[in-house]
């Protein structure tokens, strides 16, 4: 929008208003009653296009103050003063309150009003005559604003309304200008409109459905809608939710859960909602309906099937309309009555179900009977329930075929620490596998000391008992191998067994060599070591340490498969890892991991190492770096007023690089794809780090 353009919208609304149009308060501070050119507070209220104004550390520029920002020939500056208030109020009311305020604001472009903090402004209106104040939209900012730019707030209130300007914050002495002050009247929301035409609908189910008309306009919330007993005014817990597109609503229930009764009458409102607050709500359209159930139609034709395996299945004939909610299915033991826990559940549309255990999980017992009772549900509450139909039958559970042990067992000690156990599968492969246990020769296994393999499996190796322990160096161990074909009597084979004794070699596990570190000049290192001809099976294991302290096993050592590591910036201490620093010494240990126990690990090399301070440590000389994320320029407040500013990024390429100027330098970054960049300050002692991000 040009200058000129500006100008003109507030020159139509003043003439608008002279000739009775809606009043509102335009200024672009060219019509200004009485001079206001200094800083001192006017001890009378000066008239800015008929509103009086207090001004204090402000005042109205003009058109021979070229460091101002206007839009014509004037615009008011103001300053920031550390030590005393700065602002500018309103010192007469306006009539018809405030819908908008709207102004163009801009820092100033005398000598070093652009450099070092800027000022921040906060705007405040009151509508009693100034004895109160409230904040209103976002707190302004200047910094970095070097063009006229627009801050817009919505406030919509009513009556006579003051607003004030005040400097919150920013180094003393800088000065900011506005400029093109809108205040439109307050205009009251359109009433909400009501929905019409409510019908009501009992479905003949323990529930109603309501249908309306909606507004012409919807109402932005939604809709509250409340079923009542007839004769009860509704109170706000009773009211459910709709969203604004909703034309029906349907329910069984009142608003706090209690079912619809059958026979009863209730009122229902459905009242629409476009605000909360006063003038927000509609006034509700209101009609009743009695409720009534119908019964709910029952399966028929009940028929159990033993499956000889120790489940039941039944099969039923649906009812022609078949039940909303679907089937209750109770199994218990014959004589019993089933209570509300004893039914599983099955969908409308399911004509069979199977199961071979009670509800509470119990397996159904060979040569028992059961009574089965299938209900058709149609809904929750009285009369949403069919009559049960009902039938008994009786478990059986067949022999199982005995399950075909496995053959030619083969226990062999790995001489590490291990053994493994190989055989021969049967002709008929188990179908749940195998189960293998490895104890102390003597022992007899315990449930929980077996081990499981696949049905496919002929080997098994371990270095572990199943609880952990690792299998101890000269020991002898039983290992047993037996087949699963089911859960139950019957389904395991005779167990196959025998026994190995377990040594480890003392030249079992090798250690690495060549261990390098090299400090990164970061407060990181990477670190790099040769491995073993023989590789260690299970890794190495490696801590980082402060000097002198001895890593806990195995909580402060992280395991690996690699021989070298990059940027490790920290402790591995579990106690709590604390970043590296520069000129603390630290030792890092490493040692093979070939397996548990006695043997499986590797000799444990200590290495020292002592880190270089890096830009991380030094002390700061960057105060400030904004906007951030930035999006065309970038400017950077410093303490220092002489070095070189470096743009580099995550690579550790420089990008751009600038001479300071000053305390606070601008650089462009418009042509920097986004990403996370770093800005370093070079002085002829120190070196400062920061980060912003490109938008």
């Amino acid at each position: 929008m040009t200058n000129f353009t500006r100008k003109s919208i507030l020159i139509l609304a003043f003439i608008a208003s002279c000739f009775g149009a809606k009043a509102q308060y335009s200024t672009g501070f060219e019509n200004l009653n009485g001079a206001k050119s200094g800083w001192a507070e006017n001890t009378t209220p000066v008239d800015i296009d008929g509103i009086t104004w207090t001004l204090k550390n402000a005042l109205v520029a003009s058109t021979t103050d070229a460091g101002d920002m206007k839009n014509g020939s004037f615009s008011m500056r103001m300053r920031r003063q550390t030590s005393d208030n700065a602002y500018a109020v309103m010192a007469a009311d306006k009539s018809n309150g405030a819908g908008t305020i709207s102004f163009y604001y801009a820092r100033a472009n005398f000598s070093q009003d652009r450099t070092g903090i800027s000022p921040k402004v906060v705007v405040r209106i009151s509508n009693d005559a100034g004895a109160t104040w409230t904040n209103v939209g976002d707190t302004v900012f200047f910094a970095g604003v070097d063009v006229l730019t627009q801050w817009t707030a919505t406030t919509n209130i009513s009556g006579d309304i003051r607003i004030k300007f005040d400097i919150v914050s920013g180094d003393n002495g800088k000065r900011i200008n506005i400029d093109d002050l809108n205040i439109t009247d307050y205009a009251a929301p359109a009433a909400c409109e009501a929905p019409t035409n409510l019908v009501l609908t009992d479905n003949q189910n323990g529930s109603l459905t309501a249908s309306w008309t909606a507004p012409a306009t919807l109402p932005a919330i939604g809709y509250y809608i409340a079923v009542v007993p007839t004769g009860n005014t509704p109170a706000q817990a009773d009211y459910f939710t709709a969203a604004s597109s909703a034309t029906t609503f349907t329910t069984d229930t009142l608003k706090n859960g209690t079912a619809l009764a059958d026979g009863s009458t209730y009122d229902v409102y459905v009242m629409a909602v476009c605000a909360h607050g006063a003038g927000g709500y509609a006034t509700p359209i209101q009609d009743d309906v009695t409720v009534t159930d119908v019964a709910c139609p029952a399966a028929t034709a009940l028929v159990l099937t033993d499956n000889t395996d120790g489940s039941l299945t039944a099969s039923w004939t649906a009812p022609a309309t078949l039940p909303a909610i679907g089937y209750y299915i109770a199994v218990v033991p014959t004589g019993t009555t089933p209570s509300q826990s004893d039914y599983f559940t099955a969908t409308p549309s399911a004509t069979t179900f199977t199961t071979d255990t009670l509800k509470n999980g119990t397996a159904l017992a060979d040569g028992s009977t059961y009574d089965v009772y299938v209900m058709a549900v149609c809904a929750h509450g009285a009369g949403g329930y069919a009559t049960p139909i009902q039938d008994d039958v009786t478990i059986t559970i067949a022999a199982t075929p005995s399950c075909a042990a496995p053959t030619n067992l083969v226990v062999t000690d790995n001489g590490n620490g291990s053994v493994t156990a190989s055989w021969t599968a049967p002709a008929t492969l188990p179908a749940i596998g195998y189960y293998i246990a490895v104890v102390p020769t003597g022992n007899t296994p315990a449930q929980a000391d077996y081990f499981t393999a696949a049905s496919s499996a002929t080997t098994f190796t371990t270095d572990t008992l199943k609880n952990g322990t690792a299998l101890a160096d000269g020991s002898t161990y039983d290992v047993h191998v037996m087949a699963v074909c089911a859960h139950g009597a019957g389904g395991y084979a005779t167990p196959i067994q025998d026994d190995v004794t377990v040594t480890i070699s003392s030249a079992s596990c090798q250690d690495p060599a060549n261990i390098t570190i090299t400090d990164n000049g970061n407060a990181s290192v990477n670190i790099s070591w040769t491995a073993p001809a023989t590789i260690p099976q299970n890794g190495y294991y490696y801590a980082v340490v402060p000097q002198g302290t001895t890593p806990s096993v195995p909580n402060d050592y992280v395991n690996t498969s690699a021989t070298s590591l990059t940027n490790i910036n920290a402790t591995t201490l579990a106690t709590g890892s604390a970043p590296l620093t520069g000129g603390t010494t630290y030792t890092f240990h490493l040692r093979s991991f070939c397996f548990h126990g006695a043997g499986g690990y590797g000799n444990e090399f200590e290495n020292d190492f002592t880190l270089t301070l890096g830009v991380n440590d030094i002390h700061s000389e960057i105060s400030g770096i904004y906007p951030n994320p930035a999006e065309t320029t970038l400017t950077i407040d410093t303490k220092a007023e002489e070095g070189i500013i470096s743009i580099v990024d995550l690579t550790g390429k420089t990008i751009a690089t600038s001479a300071i100027k000053g305390n606070s330098t601008t650089i462009s970054v418009s042509d920097l794809p986004g990403g996370m960049y770093q800005v370093v300050l070079s002085t002829s002692n120190t070196t400062s780090v920061s980060k912003f991000v490109k938008k």
